[in-house]
């Protein structure tokens, strides 16, 4: 067996039923050991069989659930910015047009009334509300029923109703308003999520930005400067005042103070001599050092405390493991009884009307968001209290 360990960039989600789903979907691939996907940095930490899986085959399945999967060196910034910019502008549109379904449904009484409402609930629905039969789709097509199925199925059948009534009933009453509520206040709050979750990971985003791009060593008695990620075991590598440390390594010339605050909190220079450990990301203060690389890539120091942080706020706290396996119950479940709720009214009482009504109001109000959610800050608070303790994590290294 050939493992291998791959982080990936997820974009497209909008929610961690999404987060949810997709781990779903890559656990199931022959060849794949473990896979947690964090929504709160937006990645996707895979272990699989090489010799059983490719990571091709690994980024479709990503796709096949509606979402895009890059490798984690590729900057998606902007990309991100962009979903924000789209979700806040689906939202806008969403509220311009909810205001004024709110204000015509309990204010105003008109014979046209109805069409009027059509006329404006028709872009919520299928504009603003697109990402969730988007996002529904996608869930069924991964065997995983999430959020978004009881918010498609909510908002589409009082949106159905309602547009029955408006040709078919002139008299009647729709329910436009709750359709467009609905998927307006949600897209709100996974837009509020969203803003939040870009400020989540910035501790680990400070914590890669310490590593240097670059790197000087001595190759065939000269000083040449290469890419950090070249620099192998056993170059020696020249560092001057100023400049951050490459790679962790044992000075073998020189003498130098070295500010190791990223490490240890201690904000007083370290002093430097020859056999003495310095260590990756940290800042040479005064003279210059020569040393040898013992430690590149991913075994560096801070490559490693950028690992850790990133598997605490990835870890989920066994209340949360349950909670994803009731949510794929729950959504079935739910319908279920919506259906039974309306087979009820409907035939029982013969009210077609309150069997709607009560059928909307049972989709509508579980939606699981709160079941599936994990609070962003709480997420953000313990990746904090990992860079505090980034004493142990030294220890844990092997520094």
């Amino acid at each position: 067996m050939k493992e291998k360990e791959v982080i990936l960039q997820i974009l497209g989600m909008h929610c961690t039923a999404c987060a949810t789903g997709i781990e779903s979907g890559l656990k199931r691939l022959d060849g794949v050991t473990d896979a947690r996907v964090n929504f709160a940095t937006k990645e996707a930490i895979v272990k699989f069989d090489e010799d059983k899986v490719t990571l091709e085959k690994i980024k479709a399945s990503v796709k096949r659930g509606g979402y895009e999967a890059v490798e984690r060196i590729e900057d998606v910034s902007a990309k991100r910015r962009e979903e924000v910019k789209g979700k806040m502008l689906l939202f806008s549109l969403g509220l311009a047009l909810t205001i004024p379904i709110a204000v015509i449904t309990f204010l105003t009484m008109f014979p046209e009334k109805n069409y009027v409402l059509l006329a404006l609930a028709t872009p919520i629905q299928f504009i603003v509300g697109w990402h969730f039969y988007k996002a529904a789709y996608a869930s069924i097509r991964n065997r995983f029923a999430d959020m978004n199925v009881l918010v498609a199925l909510s908002s589409s059948v009082a949106y159905a109703y309602s547009a029955y009534i408006t040709f078919f009933v002139p008299d009647g009453m729709g329910f436009f308003d709750a359709s467009a509520v609905v998927i307006t206040t949600i897209t709100l709050g996974m837009l509020l999520e969203d803003m939040a979750v870009e400020r989540t990971g910035d501790a680990i985003k400070k914590l890669m930005g310490l590593q240097p791009k670059t790197a000087t060593v001595i190759q065939e008695g000269q000083e040449k400067e290469i890419s950090a990620d070249e620099v192998k075991i056993g170059d020696t590598v020249v560092v001057k005042p100023g400049d951050r440390i490459p790679v962790d390594g044992t000075v073998t010339e020189g003498h130098t103070f070295i500010d190791e605050s990223m490490i240890t909190g201690e904000s007083v220079p370290v002093e430097k001599k020859i056999g003495d450990t310095v260590f990756s990301g940290t800042i040479n203060k005064t003279g210059s050092l020569k040393f040898e690389a013992e430690k590149v890539g991913l075994e560096t120091t801070l490559a490693q405390i950028v690992r850790l942080a990133r598997e605490v706020q990835a870890s989920k706290a066994p209340i949360q493991r349950l909670a994803d396996k009731i949510v794929n119950v729950f959504v079935p479940v739910v319908v279920s009884i919506s259906i039974l709720t309306f087979a009820v009214w409907f035939f029982v009482f013969g009210n077609q009307g309150l069997a709607l009504t009560t059928m909307v109001a049972v989709l509508a109000i579980s939606c699981p968001c709160a079941l599936g959610h994990r609070d962003a800050s709480r997420d953000n608070d313990r990746c904090r209290q990992g860079s505090r303790e980034r004493s142990s994590h030294k220890k844990q290294c092997g520094a």
